[in-house]
């Protein structure tokens, strides 16, 4: 079956920052934030390269569970931080 998204949204980057406190780079994707549940669920944020628009797109168990464009990268921030709060709401915690 063939996927619903390019392949290379849905990769996994290494050693890539946890924070968005950190450098954002034009060259890679950048990981805002990871978190898991007590269900060993796992979610990620991550500012796709390029831009505008800037993409934030989220991540639960290594696959895409939506992306979005935003005109400026402070949108895209705070979207982020806004989805997170939610989570950690939820029950969701920050991996280490």
């Amino acid at each position: 079956m063939r996927p619903l998204w390019p392949p290379y949204l849905a990769r996994h980057v290494s050693g890539a920052w946890s924070r968005y406190d950190q450098i954002v780079t034009v060259s890679g994707q950048t990981i805002l934030w990871r978190l898991c549940n007590p269900r060993r669920d796992h979610s990620r944020a991550v500012i796709l390269p390029g831009g505008p628009p800037h993409t934030l797109a989220f991540f639960v168990n290594e696959t895409l569970d939506r992306a979005e464009n935003y005109d400026t990268i402070d949108l895209a921030l705070f979207r982020a931080e806004d989805v997170k709060r939610t989570l950690l709401t939820d029950g969701w915690i920050e991996e280490s």
